[in-house]
């Protein structure tokens, strides 16, 4: 992308960008996959997202629907071209249209994330409980974990009824092939819970134990256009025995049964101790770095503007309002379940300035100390805002789309808040509770995760 930049004010930056035709068809993909994943479209091997729209929802100019959307991609890879960090998202001003095959002008007027200072880079001094794991969560997941797994015994025979266990052997087929998927010659299955198709189900009521029975159920399939429909499944089914479901409880033989890549109950237990327990321990430094984000954030100086205060809060709200939806939960539940409209916007006016100054404050340390960040540190990053996708994965998506400004921030305070940590004074308490993250460090990270405001 081709950026000529001059400033024209205190922290503001004029910036005239040109995409390339590469450029615009690539946010044009981009709006257009996220349009389509919203509406349920189905990738096909071969075809492009313009292509799928309109065979699966009669769209037949998917670019002019979604250019709106696509418009508001391009900022982000014009600030990465000058490696700017904006206070906000900045808005696009545009004259003319976004088409596939042309090239596109826009204008972009950026305020600058201004720079604090803070009254003292001494090393900070907290107070945090010592590190314990609690041994008796490994014996409660494994109990969690029985109950997916569950023991059964032989029960006295009766007629199938819904709801009834049962062992059986089944073979299926489809157009005379054989199901080898659906093949067994020994499978607990219980009626009526939609382990199967009903049709299935059906052809069962009423056998017992040492009956055999041939018959014909519908499945549901899709056809050479991807289209939902039916399909004929022939069945055939012995019911061996009648079954009832016995408490299970974690044992060398359960272990064997459901687990094999273990030897024995105790080296499942090792195997979760240790995972377990690495985890608590990546919480507790967590919780111990954010005591110390706070601590140094009361040293916090100077005046953050109300501008700066209203788009932060803006950004926080929309993402907040996109994890309710996600949850199936309305906007005005959220609020009532939070003492209402007023309360919660304190609540987030207070957090918001907290997360401000907090990353401000971190903002300064990393100058003051000369710190640099490396693609390491961009990895642990992506693996703190993505802990279960691989790093250089997030790391390509945030080149794709635009946003290593944002990513770089968020490393470069990540690697201040760890200095924060190796250069101060941790005291380790008596036996207490655990420590606390302040409600602002871990709740707004996630209402922030998919912003363009980086989080410490």
């Amino acid at each position: 992308m081709k950026v000529n930049m001059r400033k024209t004010g205190d922290n503001i930056l004029r910036l005239e960008c040109v995409a390339s035709e590469k450029e615009v068809a690539h946010v044009l993909d981009m709006a257009g996959w996220a349009f389509a994943q919203a509406n349920g479209v189905q990738p096909q091997p071969g075809k492009t997202v313009g292509q799928c729209a309109q065979e699966q929802l009669g769209i037949k100019n998917l670019d002019s629907l979604v250019e709106k959307d696509a418009v508001e991609l391009l900022p982000p890879f014009a600030l990465d071209e000058k490696e700017i960090i904006p206070a906000w998202p900045p808005k696009p001003i545009i004259d003319g249209a976004l088409k596939r095959g042309d090239s596109f002008r826009f204008v972009i007027n950026v305020t600058t994330k201004p720079e604090y200072e803070i009254s003292s880079y001494d090393p900070i001094t907290i107070d945090v409980p010592p590190f314990h794991f609690d041994s008796s969560l490994v014996d409660q997941q494994l109990a969690q974990m029985s109950q997916g797994f569950p023991q059964f015994e032989t029960a006295d025979p009766k007629p199938l009824e819904l709801g009834d266990n049962c062992l059986i052997a089944l073979k299926c087929f489809e157009d005379g092939e054989e199901l080898k998927n659906l093949t067994t010659e020994s499978r607990s299955y219980k009626l009526g819970v939609g382990y199967m198709p009903a049709g299935f189900d059906e052809g069962l009521l009423g056998m017992q134990p040492g009956d055999s029975k041939e018959f014909t159920f519908k499945a549901p399939s899709l056809d050479a256009e991807g289209n939902e429909t039916e399909s004929d499944i022939q069945a055939q089914v012995t019911v061996k025995e009648i079954q009832r479901q016995v408490p299970s409880e974690p044992t060398d033989e359960w272990v064997a049964m459901n687990f094999p890549m273990y030897s024995s109950l105790q080296a499942l237990k090792d195997d979760m101790t240790l995972s377990m327990s690495m985890q608590a321990r990546r919480e507790y430094d967590q919780q111990v770095e954010g005591m110390a984000i706070a601590e140094a954030a009361k040293r916090f100086n100077g005046k953050i503007s109300d501008e700066m205060y209203e788009h932060t809060r803006e950004a926080v709200i929309q993402n907040l309002q996109q994890e309710v939806t996600q949850q199936g939960m309305s906007w005005e539940q959220f609020l009532q379940q939070n003492g209402g409209e007023q309360q919660l916007g304190m609540m987030l006016m207070l957090q918001t300035r907290e997360m401000l100054v907090q990353g401000f404050t971190l903002d300064a340390i990393y100058r003051h100390e000369k710190l640099k960040i490396g693609e390491n540190d961009l990895l642990k990053a992506c693996n703190t805002m993505n802990p279960n996708q691989d790093p250089r994965q997030t790391l390509a998506t945030f080149k794709e789309m635009g946003r290593m400004f944002a990513l770089r921030e968020t490393a470069q305070r990540m690697k201040a808040a760890q200095w924060l940590v190796q250069t101060g004074t941790i005291n380790q308490l008596g036996d207490s509770t655990a420590a606390v993250v302040s409600p602002t460090a871990q709740e707004m990270a996630e209402a922030l995760k998919n912003s363009d405001i980086a989080i410490p």
